[in-house]
């Protein structure tokens, strides 16, 4: 009787399976992965979407955007220092972060630019402020990758009236210092480009369309959109 592969024979071609899986990821793509992600220290929370590094960096939270404290021009505005705690409710100094980048790694005040994960477990925090309430969707393309659910959470935290969609008024749309982000086509609201695609439940108000309407809220084409709103 012929005999079968020992144990040990099959777990060497296992092992040599798994190697030449290894292989299918050319070197430049493990290195464009790793060029994408980057494991730094937290110093302090600046506020609900800055971040200060260990090594004097400070990072600004993709696609989020927190109401402001002590802004020179705006003030506080309404949950500021409310999403402030919050995050170092979740972050404290000292903890290892994974800063995870999009296209652009830097804004206009040379700030890093990321999706941030708290390396313990794996928490995406830019997810969760948005999905407790504590922030609206900021989205400037051209960093975009997780746009899609970062609206989606933002409106189920709206539904469920979670954070400050239950303490602050809606009627003035996003806090005025969400301007990075606004189209020239509307008046009223600051109204993000596309992607994500954007309805008047999202928006929240009334608004006018002066230009373009790639978001499509005008129904009815009479130049005003979001009546009901």
């Amino acid at each position: 009787m012929r005999a079968g592969p020992t144990l040990a024979a099959l777990l060497a071609l296992a092992g040599l399976l798994a190697l030449a899986g290894c292989g299918d990821a050319t070197p430049n793509d493990r290195d464009h992965a790793s060029a994408r992600v980057e494991r730094v220290t937290l110093d302090y929370v600046v506020d609900g979407d800055t971040l200060a590094l260990d090594d004097g960096e400070r990072v600004r939270l993709i696609g989020i955007n927190t109401p402001e404290t002590q802004h020179p021009d705006f003030g506080d505005e309404c949950f500021g220092h409310r999403a402030t705690r919050f995050v170092e409710s979740l972050l404290s100094p000292g903890e290892e972060l994974q800063l995870e980048f999009d296209v652009d790694r830097r804004d206009q005040y040379d700030r890093l630019l990321a999706y941030v994960f708290r390396e313990r477990d794996g928490l995406f925090v830019n997810a969760e402020i948005i999905g407790e309430g504590y922030a609206y969707v900021e989205t400037v393309p051209p960093n975009v990758e997780h746009a899609e659910e970062f609206v989606r959470l933002a409106r189920e935290a709206r539904k469920a009236e979670l954070g400050l969609w239950s303490r602050c008024p809606t009627s003035g749309g996003q806090p005025r210092s969400a301007v990075g982000g606004c189209l020239d086509d509307y008046e009223g609201a600051c109204v993000p480009p596309v992607p994500p695609d954007l309805d008047c439940d999202d928006i929240g108000r009334p608004i006018t369309i002066v230009g373009d309407d790639p978001h499509n809220l005008d129904g009815n084409g009479d130049g005003a959109a979001c009546e009901s709103a």
